[in-house]
């Protein structure tokens, strides 16, 4: 068995990012609250909306990724995988700098900065191997390397990478979908990562009610 995840919105949770850091910028009034999908809607309603949310994404994905949390039940799973020598990817569409960013922050060093501070390679915590995470530039790629990769199951948050029509059928796609359903009868759509957790290991999850 040999599991991927994505990253961004999968793994690293932006719930309290966007809205608080499109504030500071100035693209949102004060007390605005939503989801980064509300957010992204909002600010894509302003004069050059879309290069303005591109840029917004550039900030919270690179100079203030340090303020992301990890969606709850991801550590679990992860050393439960590494407890039970079951093999594990990260796979991500991400550039190395965003072209709206000016400062030209490094996405991927960004996110790796991260995943160390979050105990990732830590090899008492989730023992992560650095050399098991991989930054695609382009979504091609990234279906490609799950291919390449023989993952026998791919965890996303994005309906579209699991639809392509390039991607593996004999990998199982797994939607992770906190706030909503879907009704696609080729993927399987979890609310949690304690769902996943028994879907893929079979057994309870430490985050499990």
């Amino acid at each position: 068995m040999i599991v991927g995840i994505d990253f961004d919105n999968t793994i690293a949770c932006y719930d309290n990012v966007f809205a608080p850091i499109a504030i500071e910028q100035g693209l949102l009034p004060a007390g605005f609250f939503g989801s980064k999908k509300e957010v992204r809607d909002t600010i894509r309603l302003l004069p050059r909306g879309e290069l303005k949310w591109q840029g917004l994404q550039g900030l919270v994905y690179g100079r203030y990724m340090y303020r992301a949390e990890m969606f709850s039940g991801v550590d679990d799973f992860l050393v439960k995988c590494h407890k039970q020598e079951i093999d594990v990817r990260i796979i991500s569409h991400k550039t190395k700098t965003n072209r709206y960013d000016p400062a030209q922050v490094n996405l991927r060093d960004a996110s790796l900065s991260w995943m160390s501070e979050k105990k990732f390679f830590d090899p008492e915590v989730i023992a992560m191997d650095r050399n098991n995470i991989f930054f695609e530039p382009d979504r091609d790629l990234k279906i490609q390397r799950i291919a390449t990769t023989g993952c026998t199951h791919f965890v996303d948050d994005l309906i579209e990478v699991l639809n392509e029509p390039a991607f593996p059928p004999e990998t199982q796609k797994i939607l992770f979908s906190p706030d909503q359903s879907s009704d696609n009868e080729n993927l399987t759509t979890m609310s949690s990562w304690s769902r996943i957790t028994k879907l893929i290991l079979g057994q309870k999850s430490l985050h499990d009610a």
